[in-house]
């Protein structure tokens, strides 16, 4: 695994998860446990999914190469990126405070579009290492 994909996996998305571990940690503590969806199902990880995003996003549009193949896939992850970017922030904003809002099914559309986060900032910060 290249540096920069371990820099990124450490201070990208660990350090990014940090809150949410905390919240966790303090829940037991207090003889509080929370189930999963309860833990994230303030819109937590749809942020950081935003960040994560609009991170890999900064990465390409810096990227200075020639070649093709790399241009080709830094067009499409920053494609990809701006779509979730847009989709997290719309999910954020229009559902974290609703009263209808279930929020198992937040949970989950949360976790969904975490990893979807994931899958596109490492192939991003891949892209943008190969391309430098």
């Amino acid at each position: 695994m290249k540096n920069s994909v371990r820099k990124w996996l450490l201070f990208g998305v660990l350090v990014a998860l940090a809150p949410i571990g905390f919240r966790y940690i303090s829940a037991v503590i207090n003889q509080n446990p929370l189930a999963y969806f309860e833990l994230i199902s303030g819109g937590e990880l749809f942020l950081i999914s935003v960040a994560l995003c609009a991170s890999a996003v900064g990465d390409l549009i810096e990227l200075n190469t020639d070649s093709e193949p790399i241009k080709t896939a830094a067009m499409v992850w920053s494609a990809a990126a701006v779509l979730n970017c847009i989709i997290c922030s719309l999910l954020f904003a229009g559902l974290k405070d609703s009263p209808t809002a279930d929020p198992q099914k937040l949970a989950n559309f949360s976790i969904l579009f975490y990893v979807v986060s994931l899958v596109v900032g490492a192939s991003s910060v891949k892209v943008a290492g190969d391309g430098a």
